[in-house]
């Protein structure tokens, strides 16, 4: 028997973008000064600010498995958008972690 789908998610990934397209701002740099970003493997970029933007796994340049964070202007954690495969599943809970 089939489960009723809760309007507001199934509008929510309805109206979500279904991959990422563009991955790494000109301003999202990784930690380690050393390191350059190459758009292959594991890398938490960091953008102006010095708060996560993005944590995951990259592939040929594009997001593929991990979390994007959004911020408002003045700073604050609004989103945490979960990626798989590419494409966004949904959005994680912002924890008291997150909030630190």
């Amino acid at each position: 028997k089939a489960q009723p789908v809760d309007n507001a998610v199934a509008i929510a990934k309805a109206d979500a973008p279904k991959t990422t397209t563009t991955v790494v701002k000109t301003d999202e740099k990784p930690n380690i000064a050393e390191k350059v970003f190459n758009g292959e493997g594991y890398w938490k970029l960091y953008n102006t600010n010095k708060q996560i933007s993005k944590d995951g796994y990259f592939h040929g340049g594009k997001f593929m498995d991990g979390i994007i964070y959004q911020y408002s202007a003045d700073g604050i954690l609004q989103k945490k958008l979960v990626y798989k495969n590419g494409i966004y599943q949904g959005d994680a809970p912002i924890t008291d972690d997150d909030k630190k």
